[in-house]
């Protein structure tokens, strides 16, 4: 705690609260025989998660000294053409919550030092863990639609002293963490079948059930709408799709009011009834609300969305930051999958609008008044993004002549020094 620069008070009242400590077993034939707590942490007790903390800082103090994390980065792209762009970046080591711990690196070897530097801490501090209980979520390369490495086979990673043979994650299927479920391709159809399964066992639960219809909205607004927004944080389910899952529980509900089954739902949803929470409106209201916290957090979650709305701000290749327009109205198939261009895509199909206080954090790129994002169509720009990207090509007047009268031909464009040019390319960037 001193190395951590804790005042002395607060070492002082943990070291009064476990110091010469006894516990006794609540035991159906009464409590147990008092006996000595030497070391461990109660699991439950409400000052565990800041004991867990002190505890584990040193491993998780060593592992971002050594630099062996995974290092999320961008250009800084403010004029067009960027022959020096700046770049931004952020160092992210480790996700721990208690003892539920993610290491997150770009190599197996980095991997393999950062299993090593943490079993030495656990032999240190007597900590017993399952090796053979790890989960390894693994990012690769597709050719022609096909996965470089074959997710059936084992790979082996030292882990500390020993050997353990792990079988990757395929990129759909799922990994829980602290009761999110997540996947390689951000794919959302084990979320879907788990909410439906869920409502379905709820439904059904309550269908058999002599209960009065206060406590089935009790049921619904207090468990079923929590859990369902909890579950769905890194995905957004859309209207027709979160309509149909609800299906069978409006039927339930209206049938134990005595309700046909044709009844309009505004019966339910009106808040002078009944309050019902549609749970398309608590979506909604609670992924807009975290998204703004994500949006103004000055820490480690702040820095990796400016990153990726900069990444993918370049990757449709527009001047405008993301977050004030989105160029399109469609998403691309490669895209679906994207949480953070959904987000964008949720907002603005709800008539929700952002304010840029800092400019200098999502600044407009420079270098022409019209992109060929607010001009082009979908189509074309996702026929062409990739190699207008290449030659830094973003704006009309780039293309065009001086008195905006005609196209320049490919020499012309390439004496205007937008970009080096290639040998042997000329051909194909001029048709």
């Amino acid at each position: 705690m001193n190395r951590i620069k804790l005042p002395q008070q607060f070492t002082h009242l943990i070291l009064d609260l476990f110091k010469d400590r006894t516990n006794q077993v609540i035991t159906a034939y009464g409590k147990t025989t008092a006996y000595d707590v030497l070391t461990g942490i109660d699991q439950g007790e409400v000052i565990s998660p800041v004991l867990w903390c002190i505890y584990y800082d040193p491993l998780l103090a060593e592992i971002n000294q050594q630099k062996l994390g995974y290092t999320v980065s961008c250009n800084n792209i403010q004029h067009i053409p960027q022959l020096n762009s700046t770049v931004i970046e952020q160092y992210v080591p480790a996700l721990a919550f208690m003892d539920d711990t993610q290491w997150i690196t770009d190599k197996k070897d980095k991997l393999e030092s950062i299993l090593s530097i943490a079993d030495s801490f656990y032999k240190l501090n007597d900590i017993q863990i399952n090796k053979e209980k790890s989960e390894l979520m693994m990012r690769t390369k597709i050719y022609k639609r096909h996965y470089s490495h074959i997710y059936n086979d084992k790979i082996n990673i030292q882990f500390g002293r020993e050997s353990i043979s792990i079988k990757a994650k395929h990129p759909y299927e799922p990994t829980c963490i602290l009761g999110v479920y997540f996947n390689i391709e951000n794919d959302e159809q084990f979320l879907i079948s788990k909410v439906k399964a869920e409502i379905d066992h709820l439904t059904n639960l309550m269908w058999k059930k002599k209960i009065t219809d206060k406590y089935i909205l009790y049921i619904f607004n207090r468990i079923i709408i929590p859990r369902v927004e909890y579950w769905s944080q890194v995905f957004i389910l859309l209207p027709d799709l979160i309509h149909c899952l609800f299906v069978p529980f409006r039927r339930m509900f209206k049938n134990k009011l005595k309700f046909a089954r044709t009844a309009p739902n505004a019966i339910l949803d009106n808040s002078y009834i009944y309050g019902y929470h549609n749970p398309y409106e608590n979506q909604l209201q609670a992924k807009i609300t975290n998204f703004c916290i994500q949006l103004n957090d000055t820490g480690i979650l702040g820095k990796i969305t400016e990153i990726c709305l900069k990444l993918l701000q370049q990757l449709l290749w527009c001047s405008r930051p993301l977050i004030e327009v989105i160029p399109f109205d469609i998403i691309s198939r490669r895209m679906k999958n994207n949480y953070l261009l959904n987000m964008i895509n949720l907002m603005k199909q709800n008539d929700f609008t952002l304010l840029v206080i800092d400019k200098g954090r999502f600044p407009i790129i420079a270098g022409g008044k019209n992109d060929f994002a607010s001009i082009a169509t979908f189509d074309f720009l996702s026929k062409h993004s990739t190699i207008l990207r290449s030659r830094q090509i973003m704006f009309v007047e780039q293309i065009i002549s001086g008195d905006k009268c005609h196209l320049l031909n490919w020499t012309d464009i390439c004496n205007k020094h937008y970009f080096q040019s290639i040998p042997g390319r000329g051909n194909k960037e001029e048709k």
